[in-house]
């Protein structure tokens, strides 16, 4: 199941409904092996075809966003941004299975011999959503100064402030972070932190400023882009046109994030088929359990 909430370890329930659909759109080896067609002395063993999903648009029943609702990054903390997660790429990715860190739009990180220095090489051929062309260095500066403004709400803000002294750009697949004194950056700029989520410059001089709505957001290079929001009621992401860098296809073309502050209104809509996936407390889960329900992790 690819439903790509990045670094969020959470329990939520869904409907069997949901779990047949799930199953259905991931198929293992053995299982395409089944369903070939037979050989035969002129002929390829043809695969079955995918499968595909049963719902358009998958929707999960969450607990409403903490904060000022905003779109614009350098005022998005993780208490407001983990929507987006699947929307936006970080230099350094973080393996969910292992807690490990691991390249992702970065392919390499090293120390300088200043031993404070960090160079960061860059993944070739990664494209913003949009039309706003390939991620570069340019980027990564533009994002730094950008959390580094002054009226930023970011939770890392000031540090970013106070820390970097300069971000220099090699080539366009390459930078050199420049830290005032020691500082500890490979957290910094990855998926565990949050603050360094690409987004394309090329669109906010396009559109003169960073999204000062929540009809447009910044353009990411995830899996899914932005669709819409409605303020303290959704947030829709469809899938990105194209192929991912990192081979990762969504199941599903669309998926809604829905805000329901009341633990008992999360439960009766997943219970009524409202919505296919409910985030619930444990005291709720037994219940959910007992009505057909079955948990997961992700």
């Amino acid at each position: 199941m690819k439903v790509l909430a990045k670094s969020t370890i959470t329990v939520f329930v869904l409907s069997v409904f949901t779990l047949l659909v799930l199953a259905a759109c991931s198929s293992s080896d053995d299982d395409k092996a089944a369903t070939s067609a037979p050989a035969a002395p002129a002929a390829q063993p043809t695969a079955a075809p995918a499968a595909q999903p049963k719902v358009n648009r998958l929707i999960m029943a969450v607990v409403p966003l903490s904060g000022v609702e905003t779109n614009e990054l350098r005022h998005s903390s993780s208490p407001t941004v983990w929507p987006y997660r699947s929307v936006y790429d970080y230099p350094i990715a973080l393996d969910i299975e292992t807690g490990q860190l691991k390249p992702g739009v970065a392919e390499s990180w090293s120390i300088e011999p200043d031993g404070k220095s960090m160079r960061v090489k860059l993944r070739k051929g990664v494209e913003f959503h949009g039309g706003y062309g390939e991620f570069t260095g340019k980027d990564l500066v533009a994002m730094w100064k950008d959390i580094s403004l002054e009226d930023s709400r970011h939770g890392q803000s000031g540090w970013w402030a106070s820390t970097m002294e300069d971000v220099e750009v090699i080539n366009d697949h390459e930078v050199v972070y420049h830290p005032v004194g020691t500082a500890y950056l490979v957290e910094s700029i990855s998926e565990i932190q949050g603050g360094m989520e690409v987004r394309s410059s090329a669109q906010v001089e396009a559109k003169g400023g960073n999204p000062d709505t929540l009809e447009w957001a910044h353009a990411g290079t995830g899996p899914y882009q932005f669709k819409s929001r409605e303020p303290g009621t959704k947030i829709v992401l469809e899938r990105a046109p194209g192929k991912h860098w990192s081979g990762v296809v969504p199941d599903f073309p669309e998926f809604e994030y829905r805000f329901m502050p009341e633990v008992s209104t999360r439960l009766a809509s997943l219970l009524t088929g409202e919505v296919h996936m409910a985030h619930l407390p444990d005291d709720l889960l037994t219940q959910a359990v007992s009505q057909g329900m079955e948990t997961r992790v992700g």
